[in-house]
């Protein structure tokens, strides 16, 4: 990634006015430009989609500073495409007890605390990251060293994404308060299946977002 585009990742250039890319372009040797731009209305949301046909149908007549503004734009393309790759388009926790009386029975009242994974989608991958934390019961031990694993899953080699319920033990079915647990079941290609836990209800829409982003990125690989 060049310098001019990781700066660009934290700017809203989409946002940008004619008369803000004008000036941007000023910014970068090309005012002579900035009022050709600006009259014709090309605004930051769209910069990107300007080519080498749009600059000479706007009057861009040197082969040189044709080049130039259109490597001047590839920075905020690549930018946009990077933003693109980086929103997180869903996030999550692992549910890890149907109830809080399970929590409570399992944890021994709190005493021993599990870390949930933390789920997150983007627009090329899904991330899993599990985390540990060092505990003397209750009590995070700073002195002891801890850490956390990504796994990341490149959307592109999803094959399916199932869904198991799970029912709770027939202690938990007692309790009013109980929230049967599902499975969400990514299965990748030539590598083992990678579970996701959510309550239910909650793990069928993670499935339909993730085979939702799965279905666009196979699309964009065959096109």
């Amino acid at each position: 990634m060049s310098d001019r585009t990781g700066t660009l990742l934290d700017i809203d250039f989409s946002s940008w006015d004619a008369k803000k890319l004008a000036d941007y372009l000023s910014q970068n040797g090309l005012g002579d430009y900035s009022e050709l731009f600006e009259s014709n209305n090309v605004t930051g949301s769209i910069a990107h989609l300007i080519d080498r046909e749009k600059l000479k149908e706007m009057g861009v007549t040197k082969v040189g500073d044709r080049l130039r503004i259109l490597q001047l734009l590839g920075s905020l393309k690549a930018a946009k495409m990077q933003q693109k790759e980086e929103e997180i388009l869903w996030k999550g926790k692992e549910a890890l007890y149907a109830s809080c009386c399970e929590a409570m029975y399992e944890t021994c009242c709190g005493l021993f605390p599990r870390t949930p994974s933390e789920y997150r989608l983007h627009a090329n991958h899904l991330a899993i990251k599990e985390i540990t934390i060092p505990r003397c019961g209750p009590i995070r031990c700073c002195c002891l060293s801890g850490g956390y694993f990504i796994d990341n899953i490149d959307l592109s080699n999803v094959t399916d994404v199932d869904v198991q319920g799970i029912k709770p033990g027939c202690i938990c079915q007692v309790f009013c308060c109980v929230k049967n647990l599902e499975n969400v079941i990514v299965k990748v290609e030539c590598q083992k299946d990678r579970v996701m836990v959510q309550h239910e209800g909650k793990g069928q829409i993670v499935s339909t977002k993730i085979k939702n982003q799965v279905e666009i990125m196979q699309r964009m690989e065959r096109s």
